[in-house]
Protein backbone atom coordinates (compact mmCIF):
# COMPACT_ATOMS: atom_id res chain seq x y z
CA UNK A 1 0.00 0.00 0.00
CA UNK A 2 2.84 2.19 0.48
CA UNK A 3 3.79 4.15 -3.21
CA UNK A 4 7.95 4.81 -3.64
CA UNK A 5 9.28 1.26 -3.20
CA UNK A 6 10.43 -1.49 -6.01
CA UNK A 7 8.89 -0.04 -9.45
CA UNK A 8 8.28 3.25 -8.50
CA UNK A 9 8.26 5.51 -11.41
CA UNK A 10 11.49 6.70 -11.74
CA UNK A 11 10.83 9.72 -13.64
CA UNK A 12 8.63 10.62 -10.90
CA UNK A 13 10.79 9.53 -8.49
CA UNK A 14 13.46 11.91 -9.19
CA UNK A 15 10.57 14.90 -10.31
CA UNK A 16 9.92 14.54 -6.54
CA UNK A 17 13.39 14.38 -5.23
CA UNK A 18 14.16 17.57 -7.56
CA UNK A 19 11.03 19.01 -5.83
CA UNK A 20 12.04 18.06 -2.68
CA UNK A 21 15.41 19.75 -3.12
CA UNK A 22 13.91 22.69 -4.10
CA UNK A 23 11.70 23.12 -0.94
CA UNK A 24 14.75 22.19 1.27
CA UNK A 25 16.52 25.25 -0.42
CA UNK A 26 13.51 27.56 -0.05
CA UNK A 27 13.21 26.76 3.67
CA UNK A 28 17.11 27.42 4.12
CA UNK A 29 16.86 30.51 2.76
CA UNK A 30 13.57 31.93 4.38
CA UNK A 31 11.38 31.56 2.00
CA UNK A 32 9.02 28.91 2.93
CA UNK A 33 8.90 28.26 6.90
CA UNK A 34 10.61 25.02 8.42
CA UNK A 35 7.83 23.48 10.70
CA UNK A 36 7.47 20.63 8.30
CA UNK A 37 10.38 18.77 6.62
CA UNK A 38 10.16 19.21 2.75
CA UNK A 39 9.21 16.36 1.76
CA UNK A 40 5.54 16.50 4.47
CA UNK A 41 5.41 19.98 3.08
CA UNK A 42 5.18 18.83 -0.93
CA UNK A 43 2.40 15.87 0.21
CA UNK A 44 0.60 18.43 1.98
CA UNK A 45 0.35 20.95 -0.89
CA UNK A 46 -0.45 17.89 -3.46
CA UNK A 47 -3.07 16.25 -1.67
CA UNK A 48 -4.52 19.47 -0.61
CA UNK A 49 -4.71 20.61 -4.16
CA UNK A 50 -5.82 17.32 -5.71
CA UNK A 51 -8.69 17.40 -2.73
CA UNK A 52 -11.35 18.17 -5.19
CA UNK A 53 -10.46 15.26 -7.94
CA UNK A 54 -9.16 12.52 -5.61
CA UNK A 55 -11.15 11.89 -2.86
CA UNK A 56 -14.44 11.00 -4.60
CA UNK A 57 -16.03 11.78 -7.88
CA UNK A 58 -18.60 12.25 -6.14
CA UNK A 59 -17.31 15.17 -3.95
CA UNK A 60 -16.75 18.50 -5.91
CA UNK A 61 -21.06 18.55 -5.27
CA UNK A 62 -20.61 19.82 -2.01
CA UNK A 63 -18.82 22.70 -3.48
CA UNK A 64 -19.67 22.70 -6.94
CA UNK A 65 -18.57 26.47 -7.95
CA UNK A 66 -14.17 26.19 -9.23
CA UNK A 67 -13.53 29.09 -8.70
CA UNK A 68 -14.73 28.90 -5.06
CA UNK A 69 -12.68 25.24 -4.76
CA UNK A 70 -9.99 26.81 -6.42
CA UNK A 71 -9.70 29.82 -3.72
CA UNK A 72 -10.32 27.50 -1.06
CA UNK A 73 -7.29 25.20 -1.76
CA UNK A 74 -5.24 28.26 -2.58
CA UNK A 75 -5.93 29.91 0.88
CA UNK A 76 -4.99 26.75 2.32
CA UNK A 77 -1.76 26.70 0.64
CA UNK A 78 -1.05 30.02 1.53
CA UNK A 79 -1.82 29.28 5.27
CA UNK A 80 0.80 26.33 5.22
CA UNK A 81 3.01 28.13 3.72
CA UNK A 82 3.10 30.80 5.97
Amino acid sequence: LEPGGPGADPVGAEATSRNVAQIARAQAAGALPAHFPPAVLLGLVQHIAATWTEVNPEFPCALPDAEQRYAYVADAVRKLIT
